[in-house]
């Protein structure tokens, strides 16, 4: 406890600069033009609001080098009725024929061509929403967060068409008012911006100009000023049915998993509570995610892999519920709601409570808390984050979280803020007490975690320093936990330099950290050395050297070695990725680890033929051996194949095929081959029809021991699954 009051003084220190403390960085005025008649989205401009609307073309590079004129002219224009704002985009290009654009699904545009709108319709410069979309018409969108963070996972309703001709493309867009929250008021301001990114070139550009190390996105729109824009009360309710059969082997045949198959009825609802907070309810909700997520290389980790979040409930407003200076904490996620695993009911609130406050509330009950329990119980889950936002980047927040099951009560509460001290310059912190009560056990388990980084960036320098100081048993039972029980300093350097030649940019730095682990009572450090260079069409080639030690298990091992990397977008339909990994490490055993050098090499492939096909091809092998006689003690190797027929912007097809080998010294040897075929009817984001299938081969260790032992080297299929899913997004 002397620890964590020994840091009170500095967050009080920091909460009241930041009251005094003000960079508003946002600048240029956007005049939208007001139409009564609505715009006809078809892609053409000819609409007769884009003959009178002023034009904007003042685009500034931001990447890979900041402040210069981009390649090609892009031109914007602004407008809006009383439902809606419109934006029309001309990306010029002088060589139409190299613009890398493609029918795509909801958000898989990002690799090529495209241009994007942001919209801050709160006008309080801690979030905005990214509206993005290319020369076919596809769409993409992300929420951008305070910190900067761009999360792609949340979904909104909204509308555009696109055109290609000899000059490049265009796009139009429509935003619905009931979208977006925004405050009431005859004169409503938002920020907005504008960003083109083009493939070939790895430029992107901004209007107004984006400067990364001033700040966020967010921070450096301009002001927009609409005129009797009018909050109208929406309901969405999205009733949803998802049917499921599933079937494992038991024996020689293939059985019904009554417990997890059969049909599923929920219902989501979204209504606005006032003009700038919703409220989310859910009944039974559908909660399945579309893609399983991809193999991992897991056969020696010290932790648990870290899955994201894909449930559509979760993703919206879940920028509310992080939590400052976590990213290199002994944990991922101080709430990470991938541990609500099937909730009976859920309930989120997320806004702001006047121009200041921003609120998020989770509570479900879970009917399924742990993996083969069949007990009955339920676990509650109960999460409340504040902020108070001052300034354009600054904040003071405070979070609880409370997850209980089995008489089992964690309890985590803290306090965290940003304060963006100057242009480039900015400091994060965060103080919470984990607390645990257990039936049985008379002792309550109490521990800490003290975070802090600071920052300083501008065009040709980047300095970060973070430590943070974590309790052994500290509990986190509604977030992600890497390690506890350590302190922590990590200070990283970089440079960058900007040679006129094809090498667009060179990042070269240090970063390293030394930690004291307190159940080992021992040190460990790690210290990397590296070079980046950045080339045209998205192409990178990065090479690492690091020396260290990791302490496990009462012993301290060596975890020198180097990493090199490199990806390019060769040409307009073939991507490429490749790298190399060879460090030390030990074998993390319970008992008796022992020394290892770990090998990892993976390639990635990606082909798109046409405007309709996209293929990917993914191949992951990781070796590990004794370092003492050079004996291996597992081969792994990962391929994954995946497929995608886009035939138009709203139907697809898709084909995954995953295979996993696994030599492992005293096994048999293991194999899986998973299929997984879906067809995908996406109109609007919730308003869905999927039909899929899945099926699981086996051979070798991971077979049942019920099974048939003269055949437990043959390909057996072991799981089969049938999926339907159809929900509609319906607007009252």
């Amino acid at each position: 406890m002397r620890s964590l009051l020994g840091w009170m003084p500095v967050c009080v220190v920091l909460f009241a600069f930041s009251l005094i403390c003000n960079n508003a960085q946002a600048s240029g005025v956007f005049v939208p033009a007001k139409t009564v008649e609505p715009v006809v989205l078809d892609g053409n401009l000819d609409d007769k609001i884009w003959q009178e609307a002023i034009q904007y073309d003042d685009f500034i590079t931001a990447s890979p080098d900041v402040g210069l004129k981009p390649a090609q002219s892009t031109v914007v224009q602004l407008a809006y009725d009383t439902t809606n704002l419109y934006f029309a985009i001309r990306a010029f290009d002088s060589e139409p024929a190299l613009i890398k654009s493609a029918l795509m699904g909801w958000d898989s545009l990002y690799s090529g061509d495209y241009v994007g709108v942001y919209v801050d319709a709160l006008n309080d410069s801690h979030g905005a929403w990214c509206f993005v979309a290319n020369a076919h018409g596809s769409q993409g969108d992300c929420l951008v967060g305070p910190s900067g963070d761009m999360d792609v996972a949340p979904d909104n309703t909204w509308q555009t068409a696109a055109m290609r001709d000899s000059l490049g493309y265009t796009v139009e867009m429509a935003i619905p008012l009931r979208s977006l929250r925004f405050p009431e008021g005859q004169k409503v301001q938002m920020g907005i911006g504008f960003e083109r990114h083009i493939s070939r070139r790895t430029e992107y550009s901004y209007y107004p100009e984006y400067r990364p190390y001033r700040g966020t996105i967010p921070s450096q729109l301009a002001q927009a000023e609409y005129d009797g824009l009018q909050w109208e009360r929406t309901w969405e309710l999205l009733p949803s049915i998802v049917h499921t059969e599933r079937t494992t082997r038991q024996g020689d045949e293939l059985v019904r998993q009554d417990d997890i198959s059969g049909t599923q009825i929920g219902l989501t609802s979204k209504t606005g509570i006032t003009p700038t907070m919703t409220l989310d309810l859910a009944i039974n909700p559908d909660f399945s995610q579309i893609e399983a997520d991809a193999g991992q290389v897991d056969l020696n980790l010290r932790s648990l892999v870290f899955y994201p979040e894909k449930r559509p409930f979760f993703q919206e407003g879940s920028d509310y519920f992080k939590v400052a200076a976590t990213s290199a904490s002994g944990f991922a996620s101080v709430v990470h709601t991938r541990q609500i695993i099937d909730p009976l009911v859920g309930l989120r609130v997320t806004g702001k409570a006047g121009p200041k406050n921003a609120v998020g509330i989770i509570y479900a009950e879970d009917e399924a808390p742990g993996i083969l329990d069949d007990s009955g119980k339920r676990a509650i889950f109960g999460i409340a984050r504040y902020q108070r936002q001052i300034g354009d980047e600054s904040y003071f927040g405070g979070i609880y979280s409370r997850r209980d099951y089995r008489g089992r009560e964690n309890q985590v509460a803290g306090v965290d803020g940003v304060w963006r001290v100057s242009q480039s310059n900015s400091l994060q912190a965060n103080c919470l007490i984990s607390s645990t009560n257990e039936t049985g056990i008379s002792n309550t388990n109490r521990a800490h975690h003290v975070a802090g980084s600071w920052l300083y960036r501008t065009r040709t320098n980047f300095v970060r320093i973070r430590t943070h100081d974590i309790s052994k048993n500290f509990d986190l039972d509604t977030g992600f936990m890497l390690r506890d029980g350590n302190s922590y300093f990590q200070p990283s350097v970089r440079r960058f330099f900007y040679p006129e030649s094809f090498i667009q940019k060179i990042r070269v730095g240090y970063w390293s950290y030394i930690m004291k682990d307190k159940y080992e009572d021992s040190t460990e450090s790690w210290h990397n050395f590296f070079v980046w260079f950045d080339m045209p069409r998205s192409s990178t080639v990065g090479f690492y050297k690091f020396f260290g030690n990791e302490v496990f298990g009462g012993g301290d091992f060596d975890a020198d070695g180097f990493y090199a990397t490199g990806r390019s977008q060769v040409t307009k339909t073939l991507g490429l990725s490749v790298g190399y990994r060879s460090e030390g490490e030990p074998r993390f055993l319970q008992e008796n680890p022992y020394q290892g050098n770990q090998h990892t090499s993976w390639a990635g492939l990606t082909f798109e033929p046409g405007k309709h096909i996209k293929t990917e091809l993914d191949l992951r092998k990781q070796t590990f051996t004794r370092h003492s006689d050079g004996s291996q003690i597992f081969d792994d190797t990962l391929l994954r194949f995946k497929a995608i027929l886009q035939v138009t912007r709203w139907f697809s097809l898709r084909a995954i095929l995953d295979y996993r080998e696994t030599d492992e010294t005293g096994e048999p040897l293991n194999q899986k081959i998973q299929g997984e075929f879906l067809a995908s009817f996406n109109y609007l984001p919730g308003t869905v029809i999927y039909a899929g299938y899945g099926s699981i081969y086996r051979s070798g260790a991971t077979l049942s021991e019920e099974m048939n032992p003269q055949r437990s080297s043959d390909m057996l299929e072991t799981g089969r699954s049938i999926f339907f899913k159809a929900s509609y997004n319906w607007r009252i």
